[in-house]
């Protein structure tokens, strides 16, 4: 079978989408020699990344969410040849008419709205949400099969897309990495290294207003204060430095949780 992958998330620069690519492709390589895959990349991973024989690279260097990917995208799809293409995430070419399956995450963004919600102005805002809108139910309508990491997101996908037959969709787990299976050392060496001694919970990825990381350093303070918990639990976020991350500072300060709430920057796998 001919398969074609659109990884142009590969990296890890593109957080949890970009890792989701970058195992599922590596695990790919691995275990399956039969079929023969073509691998859409951005111009970067393109040029640097060593695939098996039965792998073809393809350059695609179309930026994600724009009319580059609608436009472009969808004529080297139709240039190629493949029996079907694994979105790895909702943003599909609409105009694209092969067969397809889908991978979706979430539905965060469907319940999260409002200008705190982004860095774009009032009428950009408005315009990319209808945008986001369409081309997430067009994915879905037009799937073959949609993949979700959880039986959770598929209850999700079902309330909001009535249409859609529970047969439809099917619920793979998402693995751990074997590189985050360590030792008991490597745990206190790491705790040691972001001055961490508390017991804690911790969050990586993006600090943005959809992920509802306000309530969760709420919650946690809340915790800390009902006396049900015999010593103090610390929140560790690991997320990228930006303006949201500057916003969740701010929230920190405003719910005094600068002793429940540790935020840091990247941390690399290592």
């Amino acid at each position: 079978m001919k398969i074609a992958i659109d990884a142009r998330f590969y990296g890890l620069e593109n957080a949890g989408l970009g890792r989701y690519t970058v195992n599922l492709i590596h695990s790919l390589s691995k275990i399956d020699k039969e079929n023969e895959y073509s691998v859409l990349l951005r111009k970067k991973y393109f040029k640097e990344l060593s695939l098996p024989g039965n792998f073809k690279k393809v350059e695609a260097e179309f930026q994600h969410y724009g009319f580059s990917e609608q436009l472009h995208l969808v004529r080297l799809l139709n240039s190629m040849d493949f029996d079907f293409v694994h979105f790895l995430h909702f943003n599909i070419p609409i105009l694209f008419r092969g067969k397809y399956i889908v991978t979706i995450h979430d539905l965060l963004m469907h319940r999260q709205k409002g200008y705190e919600a982004t860095t774009l102005n009032p009428l950009m805002y408005e315009f990319k949400r209808v945008g986001y809108r369409h081309v997430f139910s067009e994915a879905v309508k037009k799937a073959c099969q949609i993949i979700v990491p959880t039986k959770t997101v598929k209850i999700d996908l079902t309330r909001y897309y009535k249409f859609l037959p529970e047969s439809k969709i099917s619920v793979i787990h998402e693995g751990i990495d074997a590189k985050f299976h360590s030792t008991e050392k490597d745990l206190k060496d790491v705790l040691k290294k972001y001055n961490i001694s508390e017991k804690y919970f911790i969050y990586v990825g993006n600090a943005y207003p959809h992920k509802n990381l306000e309530r969760v350093i709420e919650g946690v303070v809340q915790l800390n204060k009902s006396g049900k918990v015999n010593e103090l639990l610390k929140l560790v976020i690991v997320t990228p430095r930006n303006v949201f991350r500057n916003r969740l500072a701010m929230q920190v300060s405003r719910y005094f949780a600068s002793e429940h709430v540790t935020i840091l920057g990247y941390v690399p796998d290592d």
